[in-house]
């Protein structure tokens, strides 16, 4: 199924700081469960008002609008919360030949990704600032599968963000950023939740229009 896309968008009283926050979204169904492997360890989960840095952004807004939400990170409404990152996601016991649904969803996506922010860079639109967060939804049952310091353990849940590292995305026509990819996978059975947080956050994100105008007057006024 193609990708499909939803945004948010405020003005702010500006056209000038136009603040885009798309969804790019693909479905998958599958009677086989997803597991997904998770780990602890990541060096963001020591201060996670570092993620917006490492969010899928165009240049404009990793400069102007990430650090005003890393500033304001305690009272941001957000689709990510301190679980565990999965670093796969996998189907078990799989029959010879089977492709893996997950693995060929997730790079469907970010190829989506990749042909947005290309669009994004062509742009005739001045200071149009746009985030860009991959989904998957899944009609399946979802596991996480860890291993802690008492042993391994396999939880059913119903979303989890899957983080690639090393992940080269497009930023602009002439630069490529490497980095993290997040990928949020979200099952039919919470999707209605997840909407009402992705929305929240999106409205939340476009509502700091003004503290982004001022970001992005800042260097000029200081010169």
């Amino acid at each position: 199924m193609r990708p499909r896309r939803f945004y948010v968008e405020e003005l702010g009283g500006s056209p000038s700081s136009t603040v885009f926050v798309d969804f790019l979204i693909e479905c998958k169904r599958s009677t086989d469960p997803w597991v997904a492997f998770t780990i602890a360890d990541q060096k963001l989960h020591a201060d996670s008002r570092l993620a917006p840095l490492t969010w899928i952004m165009n240049d404009l807004a990793r400069r102007h609008v990430a650090p005003v939400i890393s500033g304001q990170w305690e009272a941001r409404p957000s689709i990510f919360d301190d679980r565990p990152t999965a670093y796969s996601v996998v189907q078990p016991k799989l029959t010879a030949n089977k492709d893996q649904v997950p693995f060929h969803a997730a790079e469907q996506l970010l190829a989506a990704v990749e042909s947005k922010m290309r669009q994004v860079s062509r742009s005739a639109f001045p200071n149009t600032c746009h985030l860009i967060f991959p989904v998957i939804v899944f009609d399946g049952n979802l596991y996480e599968f860890r291993l802690t310091s008492t042993g391994e353990t396999l939880q059913e849940v119903k979303e989890t963000t899957l983080l690639l590292r090393e992940r080269t995305l497009l930023s602009a026509e002439t630069t490529k950023v490497e980095g993290f990819a997040r990928i949020k996978i979200v099952t039919m059975q919470s999707l209605g939740d997840f909407v009402s947080r992705a929305s929240a956050m999106s409205t939340w994100i476009c509502g700091l229009s003004q503290d982004i105008r001022q970001a992005m007057a800042a260097p000029q006024s200081s010169q």
